[in-house]
C-alpha cells in the first residue's frame, strides 16, 4: 500500500483519479499534473489497494456473492472517501473482467450505486486492454514496438501496437483466479496440466490467428527487437519478489527486467516450499501470494508460445491510461453485452 499525499496548492494544478473495481483489488491512483503549456507527465500522489477477491466469487459461482457484495460497498464509500480527501472527489471508476462475467452485474452496480452517484464505466476487453497498454507503455519512446501481456484474476489480455495505442489485442478468456483449485492441492503437475487444457481449449498457438498482433516481432531468437511488457497482480508480486532477491526494500513501482529462466527458478522453489509458507515469505497478502504459482505458469505458457524469454514487469496499468487520457473513458471502450454475446 503506498500513500503519498501532495501538500502543494491545487490552484495550479489538477488532480485525476482512476478506480479500478478489479477481481482481487478496489485500486484507486490520483495524479497531478501541473496546468502548463508543456504538458508533463502525470505525477502520483495518492494510491490504494484494498483486497475484494471477487474473482474467487467469479471463478467458483459466476456471481459475486453476498457475503461478497456486502463486503465490497463498505470498502467502495471507504476508498471514494478517500479519494475525496486527497483532493479527487470524481475518479474514473471503472470495472474490467468481474463485471463482464458476473451473472449479477446489475444488482452489483445498483448496490454500488446507493453508495454513490458516480458512473461505474465497464470496460470491454478491449477497452481494458487498450487503456492497460496506454499505461503501460508511458515511458517508453513512441516509436517503439511493445506487447503487453496483462494478466489479471479473470481475465488475460494480449496487446500490441506503439506510442501508446494498440493494433490489436487478444482475450484469453481466463485468468488465475480460474486455476486457484489446482494449486491449492498442492500438486505442481496438476496446476501445470490445468492449465495447459485451458490454455490450449482457448486457441493456445492459434490465438494470433486473424489479429492483427504479429508474434514474430517480439521472437527474440528470430531477431525480433519488440519489447514485452508485463502487467497484473501476477506482474507486480514477481517485481517485488525480484528485489528482494536483490537486496532491495520491495518497490511495486519500480520496473524490473526478469528472464525465463528465473520464472522457472521462482516456480521450482515456490511448489518445493508448503503452501502456509508462502505468505510469510513473500511480500504481499496472503491470498495474493497464493495465486502466484498459477500466474507464474500461465505466463510461462504464454512465454513459450511467443517464443520469448525476457520481459519487463511494470505496475503502471489501466488506471494510468485512463488518467493520461484526461480521467475518461472513450465510449468505444464500454463493455456492450449484446455485442459480446453476439460475437
Amino acid at each position: 500500500m503506498i500513500r503519498n499525499k501532495n501538500d502543494l496548492s491545487r490552484d495550479i494544478s489538477t488532480v485525476k483519479g482512476c478506480l479500478d473495481l478489479g477481481s482481487s483489488y478496489f485500486r484507486l491512483l490520483l495524479a497531478e499534473t501541473p496546468e502548463t503549456g508543456e504538458k508533463p507527465a502525470p505525477r502520483p500522489v495518492f494510491e490504494d489497494n484494498l483486497y475484494i477477491g471477487w474473482g474467487e466469487d467469479i471463478a467458483g459461482h459466476g456471481m459475486v456473492r453476498e457475503e461478497s457484495l456486502a463486503r465490497a460497498v463498505g470498502l467502495f464509500r471507504s476508498i471514494l472517501d478517500q479519494s475525496a480527501a486527497h483532493g479527487c472527489p470524481r475518479p474514473a471508476i471503472v470495472g474490467t473482467g468481474t463485471f463482464r462475467k458476473a451473472r449479477n452485474r446489475d444488482e452489483i452496480l445498483s448496490r454500488l450505486g446507493e453508495v454513490s452517484s458516480l458512473p461505474v464505466r465497464i470496460l470491454s476487453s478491449r477497452g481494458e486492454a487498450a487503456y492497460s497498454f496506454r499505461g503501460a507503455a508511458s515511458r517508453l519512446p513512441a516509436d517503439k514496438r511493445v506487447m503487453l501481456i496483462d494478466l489479471g484474476g479473470t481475465s488475460t489480455e494480449l496487446s500490441a501496437g506503439r506510442g501508446g495505442v494498440i493494433d490489436d489485442c487478444i482475450d484469453i478468456g481466463f485468468g488465475t483466479h480460474h486455476l486457484a483449485l489446482p494449486h491449492r492441492m498442492k500438486g505442481s503437475r496438476l496446476l501445470i496440466r490445468s492449465i495447459r487444457r485451458r490454455f490450449l481449449s482457448s486457441g493456445g498457438g492459434r490465438i494470433f490467428s486473424g489479429s492483427g498482433i504479429d508474434p514474430g516481432a517480439f521472437d527474440q531468437e528470430s531477431g525480433g527487437n519488440g519489447l514485452v511488457l508485463l502487467t497484473g497482480g501476477t506482474a507486480v508480486t514477481l517485481g517485488m519478489i525480484d528485489d528482494l532477491s536483490r537486496g532491495l526494500a520491495p518497490d511495486p513501482g519500480r520496473d524490473s527486467r526478469m528472464d525465463t529462466n528465473l520464472l522457472e527458478t521462482l516456480f521450482r522453489r515456490l511448489m518445493e516450499l508448503p503452501a502456509m509458507r508462502w505468505p510469510r515469505l513473500l511480500p504481499v497478502t496472503p491470498r495474493r501470494a497464493n495465486l502466484l504459482p498459477a500466474g507464474i505458469v500461465l505466463l510461462k505458457f504464454i512465454l513459450e508460445w511467443l517464443n520469448i524469454n525476457m520481459f519487463t514487469v511494470t505496475a503502471r496499468d489501466l488506471r494510468w491510461g485512463i488518467i493520461l487520457s484526461g480521467g475518461e473513458v472513450a465510449g468505444r471502450y464500454i463493455f456492450d453485452e449484446q455485442k459480446s454475446a453476439d460475437s
